[in-house]
């Protein structure tokens, strides 16, 4: 063989070798980036632009564990395929656009499963352009976002939802900084400050606070904590500059390096006319209850009145009489000194003055004198103490409570009530010392009427009289109360309408006797005003027992009102 044809053949056997050694690191090379986009977790797709129908002539495995095709039906595949215009119209618009114009796009968008479901990817397209720069092929990579995106559609419900319980609040809700600049007001603090959300927005929180109370406010509000969050009644300043009373509370959230405060606000306009309404009510109600008692008092009083004046009336008619003797008998005497006078002896002048003494029975005068005086005295007394009493008793509440003595009010309600009871039974008093007690009197003798008049009308209910009838009234200290007990041997009291006694209107007196109102307002005042209990120990046919416990007022308070 010529050497130089051994030459060429050596020279292509070289080259051919070379290329089978190219063509096998390419091969290698291949292998490997195709191991590595189908070890992604992200879908790779590469779209060949210049078929038509755009197909998928690449699809690594994270798009076939996805989608549910095999590797076989995905190449080939039209790739608008996995975008269904159905749920991507808006965002297949712009991936068409995207395309057409060669244009880089992110954008996230439904991508349809084999079995026609739906998840969600966050695609990067990519446009590959050739030689010429021509776009021959789109790659897509893909990462599926369905859990972030459920995440997200969750946390803007939750937000919806925030906002819409936070604008529905009843309360004022108003968010603020560390700068108390406000970033949050919702429509009742609109409404309650007449102010809109946009108007304080950025502004400071002394705006809604009257000026001379600004800083004793900030104070009061930020030095709360979240843990207490108690409640502070302030005063709130509306945009018209009226002033309102408010209730507030705080609480205090660290988000980041900063603090959101949120106030939630009352306002207590409504509530304070409603509660002095209230108080106005509850007054009337107990003036004109205890005026009903003492209209149905008023004919035993005047009873109770009228016997004493009768004494009083007797005796004065009796200290008349004995005047006009009295009168003729110191004439004797004068005429007697005449007489001496003229001189008569003594022994006539003597004769003539005892005449006279027998005559107008100047004896009789001289003991029964003294003891109509005495009637008198004490008539005007037993007057004077029941018209004291009323006047005790039917004197206008005072508004705050005061040292009083229980006992006394004890003794001067069994005054105005005697007529009640004197018929039905005997009244015991087992009277204990007792301190002052802080309360308000008025109010008590209101209680202590109703129970002594409800026993009285019990015992007379169960055919008793003053003969064997008894009302025990008693008082005591026990502990830091004082303790009154109200009983009568009287009929006792049904179980069935033990739970009812206290309710307003709940009688079983007949008409006309009573309006049910009596134990309601005793137990209000006892137990709302007084801050004591009234109970109840009873037994049908043996009698009922009342007993009030009042505390007596600590040291404070007894020097606060003594």
């Amino acid at each position: 063989m010529p050497s130089n044809s051994r030459k060429a053949t050596e020279h292509s056997s070289g080259e051919s070798a070379a290329l089978v050694k190219e063509n096998e690191r390419l091969r290698q090379a291949l292998r490997l980036r195709d191991c590595a986009l189908h070890a992604a977790p992200n879908g790779f797709v590469i779209i060949d632009m210049q078929r038509p129908g755009r197909p998928i002539v690449y699809a690594n495995d994270a798009l076939v564990r996805r989608t549910g095709y095999s590797a076989q039906e995905l190449i080939g595949m039209p790739s608008a395929t996995l975008t269904p215009v159905t749920s991507n119209r808006e965002r297949s618009l712009q991936i068409r656009d995207a395309m057409q114009a060669g244009r880089e796009l992110e954008i996230e968008y439904h991508t349809a499963r084999k079995d026609g479901s739906l998840y969600w990817t966050a695609t990067t397209l990519i446009p590959v352009c050739d030689a010429d720069g021509r776009v021959t092929h789109y790659v897509s990579t893909s990462a599926d976002i369905t859990v972030r995106r459920a995440a997200e559609l969750q946390n803007q419900r939750d937000r919806e939802l925030l906002v819409a319980v936070v604008e529905s609040a009843l309360d004022g809700v108003i968010a603020f900084d560390d700068a108390e600049r406000i970033s949050l007001f919702n429509r009742a603090a609109e409404k309650m400050f007449q102010r809109t959300a946009s108007d304080v927005q950025g502004q400071s929180v002394d705006v809604l606070v009257p000026e001379r109370f600004r800083g004793v406010h900030r104070e009061q509000l930020l030095g709360l904590t979240a843990a207490e969050t108690p409640r502070s009644a302030l005063l709130g300043l509306r945009a018209n500059g009226e002033e309102f009373p408010i209730e507030a509370s705080i609480s205090h959230v660290k988000v980041g390096d900063s603090t959101v405060h949120t106030l939630f606000v009352r306002d207590l306009s409504a509530r304070q006319r409603a509660e002095a309404e209230r108080v106005q009510l509850e007054s009337q109600l107990r003036l004109a209850q205890k005026l009903e008692a003492i209209g149905q008092l008023a004919a035993g009083i005047a009873h109770e009145i009228n016997t004493p004046i009768q004494y009083v009336g007797d005796s004065v008619t009796f200290l008349q009489t004995s005047r006009q003797d009295g009168i003729a008998v110191l004439q004797a005497y004068r005429d007697a000194i005449a007489a001496l006078e003229g001189g008569a002896t003594m022994e006539a002048v003597k004769a003539q003055i005892r005449a006279v003494e027998q005559e107008r029975d100047t004896e009789f005068y001289r003991v029964e004198v003294p003891k109509a005086f005495e009637r008198t005295v004490q008539g005007i007394e037993r007057v004077a103490a029941i018209v004291g009493a009323m006047k005790e008793f039917s004197h206008p509440d005072a508004v705050d409570h005061q040292l009083a003595d229980v006992n006394h009010a004890l003794e001067t309600t069994l005054v105005v009530s005697r007529n009640e009871y004197k018929y039905v039974a005997t009244v015991v008093t087992q009277l204990q010392d007792l301190p002052h007690v802080v309360c308000n009197i008025g109010e008590l003798n209101q209680v202590f009427l109703n129970l002594i008049v409800n026993a009285a009308h019990a015992i007379e209910d169960s055919g008793k009289d003053a003969t064997n009838g008894r009302i025990v009234v008693t008082s005591e200290v026990e502990g830091e109360h004082v303790k009154i007990t109200v009983s009568d041997n009287g009929c006792g009291i049904p179980e069935e309408n033990l739970e009812k006694v206290f309710d307003p209107f709940f009688t079983t007196k007949e008409v006309g006797k009573g309006t049910g109102q009596g134990l309601a307002i005793a137990r209000s005042i006892v137990v709302a005003k007084h801050r004591g209990s009234i109970d109840i120990e009873t037994a049908i046919g043996v009698g009922t027992q009342f007993i009030l416990r009042i505390p007596i007022g600590n040291e404070e308070q007894q020097e606060a009102v003594g």
